[in-house]
């Protein structure tokens, strides 16, 4: 059987008694219209030998620049909170100082 935890508090959710929500959440580059002069085929071409010049780790970066991708499990009381304020705007800041 596989369990579950919520990702927010760390309580396990019993899945046979609870109701487990997934959370998914997807952030992209919005790129807005620019006036840019498009000469078709020239560009392609060199957007073509720009991209095939990129090694692996350039690819890898530029893609985790450009989209997330993430999925949370949430326990019905984490879920109800993030539904009442998704972005977490009206949480307190929560500061962790060492006991010294």
């Amino acid at each position: 059987m596989i369990h579950h935890s919520c990702d927010r508090c760390r309580r396990a959710i019993d899945s046979r008694n609870e109701i487990r929500y997934v959370v998914k959440i997807e952030a992209h580059a919005a790129v807005d219209s620019m006036d840019l002069e498009f000469d078709g085929q020239q560009h392609m071409d060199e957007l073509k030998m720009l991209l095939e010049n990129l090694d692996d780790e350039q690819c890898d970066e530029l893609r985790s620049e450009a989209f997330q991708s993430r999925h949370y499990d949430l326990c019905h009381e984490c879920y109800a909170d993030y539904i009442r304020d998704p972005l977490q705007c009206g949480r307190p800041v929560q500061m962790g100082f060492s006991r010294n």
